[in-house]
């Protein structure tokens, strides 16, 4: 998806600062299906703006729908002596890391609790469930029921597995189709669309428990727009911003001698500038001046349109808890809102791949993602995990082979015609629709491990 700053005005969905800290694509296979988590751009969500002038897609902030346009970046965090959040209470940067992961797993598993509670609800068998893929670490079948709960290796989400409606005959070796009412296919169709729709209910439920839980306990974010931008990241040694002595840190108070005022637009000020200093024609760039808060003035040469800095709008953020009577409107009003961002982060992915193909990313990236929070502004990781579980709801509902909505979407034709769609027809579909998946997932995941390898090698795409 594209790169969406995570920052949400009322909840404080994200304070990270890192580059990596962007809207990302999940790409999570399972054995009964795929699953896909999108941390989803919430409303009032922006990203760092590269001082370059290029267009980008990103929503625009309040209630305004999304537009085209260079992404920002706004964080409430606040670092205490270069110590995480998380490290003031003791835990260690191994438990904020793994912090991520339990946050990208634990909402998968509700997602496959959603499938196994409406089956059991039912008196259909599970076969299995398992928290995780890749061989068990360890497993374990209650004496008194029929469903195998598994630890797998790779936490990376989870699945639940029915028992197989046909088996081979011993003596034909044929299959033959089973007729114990207590399999999944067996069951009447409203049973199986409650079985195939439970992961998303699930997830949508979570989802608002999260959202109020954020805003009973640490409250609404509150934004106060101050004058001046400041500078999130200088890009490298060589940069333009580099050799003017820019730093990370600095607040810019005015640029060309025209201070600049508060407010969210404040950086695209900054990238104008920039573009206006670009002559386009061939001529030298001219020098951009910025007033650097008690540091005077300094003299940017531009490169193609290009200083080499990140800016953000200078804001100061804090809490506002919500009464509890307030705080089930409320919760309901973000959820809603959650979700419109979903669908209207999907359309921009669609229609704008090719810009964003950078900001795709797999599990890794999410989960190295949910550590960033939790590092920079843990009591916005409630809030986040809210975003990935819209995300699974949103991504498994769509009428797509292999997904819960293509099941569905099986099961509807099934009740319109009166038979379901063929088995094997079925298979093919699906199993064609998975190992597109499947490779998808594969590229993801080889992405996510080239980002976070790269800045260790000094090498750059």
């Amino acid at each position: 998806m594209t790169p969406m700053r995570a920052y949400n005005e009322r909840t404080g969905t994200s304070g990270v600062q890192r580059s990596m800290a962007h809207q990302r694509v999940t790409c999570i296979p399972s054995r009964n299906g795929p699953a896909f988590v999108i941390p989803v751009v919430q409303r009032r969500w922006t990203t760092g703006r590269s001082v370059s002038g290029e267009r980008r897609c990103a929503p625009r902030v309040g209630r305004r729908s999304l537009a085209c346009r260079p992404p920002r970046k706004i964080s409430i965090s606040r670092r205490h002596g270069g110590v995480s959040q998380l490290g003031m209470l003791g835990i260690s940067e191994a438990g904020v890391n793994l912090s991520g992961l339990v946050v990208l797993a634990g909402v998968i598993v509700i997602h496959e609790m959603g499938h196994f509670i409406a089956a059991r609800s039912r008196g259909i068998r599970v076969k299995e469930f398992s928290v995780g893929f890749g061989p068990p670490l360890f497993s374990f079948k209650p004496r008194d029921g029929s469903t195998q709960f598994s630890l797998r290796l790779l936490p990376f989400g989870g699945y639940v597995a029915f028992p197989e409606e046909e088996q081979v005959d011993a003596e034909t070796g044929k299959r033959v189709r089973r007729t114990d009412p207590d399999l999944l296919e067996n069951r009447p169709v409203r049973d199986r669309l409650l079985v195939a729709s439970g992961g998303v209910l699930a997830n949508v439920a979570l989802a608002w428990a999260l959202l109020f839980g954020s805003i009973e306990t640490v409250g609404i974010v509150k934004t106060d727009f101050q004058p001046g931008v400041q500078v999130v990241e200088v890009t490298g040694a060589e940069v333009p911003a580099a050799r003017a002595g820019l730093h990370t840190g600095d607040m810019i108070l005015a640029v060309d001698g025209e201070p600049l005022s508060a407010g969210a637009s404040s950086p695209q000020r900054v990238v104008d500038a920039v573009a206006r200093a670009n002559a386009g024609d061939g001529r030298a760039s001219r020098d951009v001046v910025l007033t650097l808060k008690g540091r005077g003035m300094v003299r940017v040469h531009p490169q193609g349109g290009k200083i080499g800095a990140r800016l953000r709008p200078n804001v100061i953020t804090h809490r506002e808890r919500v009464p509890l009577d307030r705080a089930v409107p409320v919760a309901n009003a973000e959820l809603v809102a959650l979700f419109r961002s979903v669908v209207s982060g999907f359309a921009l992915f669609f229609t704008h791949t090719s810009d964003m193909s950078g900001s795709v990313s797999g599990p890794i990236g999410v989960a190295t993602l949910a550590a960033d929070i939790a590092r920079e502004d843990a009591a916005s990781l409630p809030a986040f995990a809210a975003a990935i579980s819209a995300n699974l709801a949103i991504i498994n509902a769509l009428p797509l082979p292999a997904l819960d909505g293509g099941h569905l979407v099986f099961l509807l034709i099934e009740s319109i015609r009166g038979r379901p769609v063929p088995r094997e027809i079925q298979r093919t579909i699906n199993g064609a629709a998975l190992t597109v998946l499947l490779m998808l997932s594969l590229v993801l995941l080889v992405g996510d491990i080239e980002k976070l390898v790269l800045p260790f090698t000094g090498w750059t795409r």
